[in-house]
């Protein structure tokens, strides 16, 4: 094994300008495998402990764990640009799922050239995007996909029963030209703008990538080793019914792909309280994915 060296932040600029904040969780030897993981809607890149076990095991296991803030990190928030000196909001009020490759590729843009395989992990919201991102092909490098209480955010959505009331004011807001304007969130989870609820909330949209249903042929198109994780008490994939949807995801991915598949007994959407289950499965599967894809060069 060879070990963590620690947390060292780091920063990135995205191909638009966007300034994120992050770290990097490297091996003591010279990696050349990298985990590029994205955090949840309205998160941020240390919120969540669990992710900091799981980097250092990683490291342990000899990948470097690179994990960062994008433009939907918080509800909103002011961060910098490159060439504008009075910086973006942006953040899950705002955000576009439809944009978050662009955040994506800078991380991945981060890896060395030393790595020869990338694997995008994605947290809640986060597996949508990095299902987005490896449709798009950000980086040529990308070997796997690590989907971790993957959350049909469309589902979730629907269900609340502050959408119905709210989204015919979004796409009267749309109508006159006013994305970005703020909704009455009084009744909704966090202020949302008129552009992300319709995102969220619609079927077929750009931001329906992840779909618990059993119709759903969601991943069809995607032809990369797949992990999927979920809590025994999330409902994340099928709203109201905690732990279920798993199996309709991965039966929406091409039959002859390798997708795994694991249920954290008795836990929640952050794997309380059964982290080291999530960890260890994890870890398994990236070292297992490292051995294949060595053996296929």
């Amino acid at each position: 094994m060879a070990g963590p060296v620690g947390f060292q932040p780091c920063t990135v600029t995205t191909s638009d300008g966007l300034v994120h904040v992050g770290a990097q969780i490297a091996p003591t030897s010279s990696p050349t495998s990298a985990v590029v993981h994205v955090h949840g809607r309205g998160g941020g890149y240390l919120d969540n402990l669990w992710t900091w076990q799981l980097a250092a095991a990683a490291a342990d296991a000899g990948w470097l764990f690179i994990t960062g803030n994008h433009r939907g990190t918080a509800v909103l928030s002011a961060i910098d640009h490159a060439t504008d000196p009075e910086g973006r909001r942006v953040g899950a009020a705002v955000e576009l799922i439809a944009e978050s490759p662009l955040d994506i590729a800078a991380w991945c843009s981060l890896v060395p050239q030393s790595c020869n395989r990338i694997v995008l992990s994605g947290h809640s919201l986060g597996a949508s995007k990095v299902v987005l991102a490896a449709r798009q092909h950000v980086d040529p490098r990308i070997a796997g996909l690590a989907l971790l209480a993957p959350a049909d955010m469309v589902a979730l959505t629907q269900a609340h029963p502050a959408t119905a009331e709210l989204l015919p004011l979004a796409h009267a807001a749309l109508a006159e030209g006013k994305p970005l304007q703020l909704l009455d969130h009084s009744s909704l989870w966090a202020p949302v703008s008129a552009q992300t609820i319709v995102e969220i909330a619609t079927r077929n949209s750009p931001g329906d990538i992840i779909n618990g249903t059993s119709e759903s042929d969601s991943l069809s198109d995607l032809n990369l080793p797949i992990l999927m994780i979920l809590g025994e008490n999330d409902d994340c994939l099928v709203p109201s019914k905690p732990g279920f949807g798993l199996d309709n995801l991965a039966a929406s991915v091409p039959k002859d792909n390798d997708v795994r598949t694991a249920v954290v007994p008795n836990s929640d959407h952050q794997f309380r309280p059964n982290v080291d289950f999530m960890t260890h499965t994890m870890v398994d599967w990236l070292t297992k994915l490292e051995a294949l894809t060595e053996s296929n060069a």
